[in-house]
């Protein structure tokens, strides 16, 4: 059994396009956010407390409880019907609220030891750290939303429907640009405005869940209905939940310690570390997760199959095209990371000091980008396979080598050390999940065992190839329209099409299989 090469680019490409405009949208928000609050204490204190609600945003609802939850969606359907199977959604997404109200309230409860715990580095200034505990208080009221609303993305990924679940992040970022332009009318600026910017993320929130319930109800779904709470198959699914959570949030992990590191480094540092993720957030968000949230039912379905060899296969050729689509992105944002940075943000209260603290970090945070998308079809492989304690292990592992590793790395070198820290972390963990993924498939007693290798070294050379042709061209292309006299956001705009023209060009002279697997749609 093998799958086609054709439907998973494709439902991955209805994700993308629906990530492209939540992350262009969510450039404006962060456009607004540093015009709005700068790189001082305010714009730490806000992006800091914005970084919880964030994680748990990304956790849930770009792939972590889908991860979980799909493959006993796919199992349940096959052998009890689909009634049965949006039986145990309807479960889900009441556990996943209930389940929600307990780290909230918590939450909201501890929130000024948290602060601290999360921003040690502000013990000594009572002033900032109550403003930090009041924000992150307020954070704390997204939980609930977030969790229903990645309740609906999930039942609506396993019942094939793909569009709803790509438009929900830009309910979050309408709630906050709403918000921002309200503190802007308002005259709002530093505490504030910080304020205001919690209240909309909140309602961002509340809008994304609203977005998945019509085309949740054409599906036959509905919320009032039977919730059979110790169905084996539901019962299982909260079993499978934690370690599923964990899997996935390797990289939102590492980025947490990278902002409570951060907190240590001065001010400043904990805004330039985020713009730098931002900006490695939008190739990723077009590739890796589109990539692992429409592989999952399909894998799924090859291990009810008992079809590992193909499922291996798959996998291998996800993971190349997740790596010939972020490699030359990478190269590009490590090349360009100063003056994409000035283009981007240096306005209003950013100015030219937290412009160069930004771009020192993008320098060395970009490569986390072809490690974290290439992950992605891996960790949806292992929860196919049930393999999720294994995919757990690789983020805990990874993220005790960066804890240990960074303070020696921002010793030497300060930010720029600990982004190269959460690089370094990332790449071990994709070789943790690749080394799991091998094992399991090639356990001698599992049916269907394989051999050879996992990670396509072939797809990688050839996209490091292409990038590093790619990048002479651009670089040369960078010279000629200096010698022009053009200005840096003329001679960005001018460089970033021509350079991608170029390595998608040869990468079709070369007949790349990688691009043959986009453009096939035979």
């Amino acid at each position: 059994m093998r799958l086609s090469a054709n439907p998973v680019p494709d439902r991955a490409l209805i994700l993308s396009a629906g990530a492209l405009f939540s992350r262009l949208l969510g450039l404006v928000r962060d456009l607004l956010f540093a015009f709005i609050l700068g790189g001082g204490w305010a714009g730490d204190l806000f992006l800091a407390a914005f970084r919880l609600p964030h994680f748990v945003r990304r956790l849930l609802q770009e792939g972590a409880v889908s991860l979980a939850f799909i493959p006993f969606f796919v199992r349940e359907d096959a052998e009890r019907g689909r009634q049965s199977a949006l039986n145990l959604g309807r479960s889900a997404l009441l556990s996943l609220c209930l389940l929600s109200l307990v780290p909230a309230l918590a939450g909201v409860m501890a929130a000024g030891p948290l602060a601290l715990a999360f921003l040690p580095g502000l013990a000594h200034d009572r002033e900032l750290s109550s403003q930090a505990a009041s924000l992150l208080r307020l954070g704390f009221f997204y939980l609930p939303p977030a969790a229903a609303a990645a309740g609906g993305v999930s039942i609506l990924l396993a019942l094939g429907s793909y569009a709803a679940p790509a438009c929900a992040p830009l309910a979050l970022n309408l709630g906050l640009l709403g918000a921002g332009l309200a503190a802007i009318f308002l005259g709002q600026s530093g505490w504030e405005a910080a304020m205001t910017l919690c209240l909309g993320f909140i309602l961002g929130g509340c809008l994304q869940f609203i977005l998945q319930l019509p085309p949740l109800y054409g599906r036959g779904f509905r919320l009032r209905g039977s919730c059979r709470i110790r169905e084996p198959a539901h019962l299982n699914f909260l079993r499978s939940l934690p370690p599923s959570l964990c899997g996935a949030a390797a990289q939102q992990l590492h980025f947490l310690a990278g902002t409570l590191l951060a907190s240590f480094l001065g001010q400043g540092s904990i805004s330039a570390l985020y713009y730098a993720e931002r900006l490695v957030e939008l190739p990723l968000a077009l590739v890796g997760a589109p990539l692992g949230m429409a592989s999952l039912a399909g894998f799924s379905a090859l291990v009810l199959a008992g079809a590992r060899p193909a499922l291996l296969e798959e996998t291998r050729r996800l993971t190349g095209l997740a790596l010939f689509l972020t490699l030359p992105a990478a190269v590009g944002l490590m090349v360009f990371a100063a003056p994409i940075v000035r283009l981007l943000f240096m306005r209003g209260a950013f100015d030219p000091a937290a412009a160069a603290l930004t771009g020192a970090a993008l320098l060395l945070y970009a490569p986390v980008l072809p490690a974290a998308a290439a992950g992605r079809p891996l960790l949806a492989a292992l929860n196919a396979q049930g393999q999720r304690r294994a995919a757990a292990a690789s983020a805990i592992i990874s993220l005790a080598c960066l804890i240990l590793a960074a303070p020696l790395l921002m010793a030497a070198w300060g930010l720029p050390g600990l982004a190269l820290g959460e690089s370094l972390a990332a790449w071990l963990n994709l070789a943790l999940l690749t080394r799991a993924l091998r094992h399991g498939l090639g356990n001698p007693e599992t049916p269907g065992a394989i051999s050879g290798g996992l990670f396509p070294w072939d797809a990688f050379g050839r996209a490091l190839l292409l990038s590093l042709t790619m990048l002479g061209a651009a670089l040369g292309l960078e010279a000629w329209t200096k010698y022009l006299g053009l200005g840096g956001g003329q001679r960005l705009a001018l460089i970033i099409p021509l350079a991608a023209g170029i390595y998608f060009t040869l990468a079709a002279l070369t007949r790349n299989p990688e691009l043959r697997m986009i453009l096939d749609r035979k």
